[in-house]
């Protein structure tokens, strides 16, 4: 697949996830965790990328598999993905926790 191809691949998955994701979040992630199997490595790395900006802890398990890529930067943007979503997750717990 060419980069302009690739390129055009990556923006078709972010213009099916985003109306979506105006919607709920969890509507945005089934297309972005589909994608993480994507054949193309951009489209795998877009995917990590999102789902991290997306923060929901229900994307842990496919980011976790998603460590073992054959590609070096679509496993590192996984690992930040999991990371971002850590932190969330810490912060809304902690915030819950003031408010109570």
């Amino acid at each position: 697949m060419t980069n302009s191809s690739a390129r055009f691949s990556f923006l078709g998955l972010i213009t099916t996830a985003v109306p979506y994701a105006e919607k709920s979040v969890a509507g945005a992630r089934a297309p972005l965790v589909q994608a993480l199997g994507d054949e193309n490595k951009e489209v795998r790395y877009g995917a990590s990328l999102a789902l991290g900006w997306l923060g929901n802890e229900k994307a842990v398990k496919p980011l976790l598999k998603t460590l073992n890529d054959k590609d070096l930067l679509v496993r590192q943007t996984a690992k930040n993905a999991l990371v971002s979503i850590n932190r969330r997750v810490h912060v809304r717990r902690a915030y819950t926790k003031i408010k109570s």
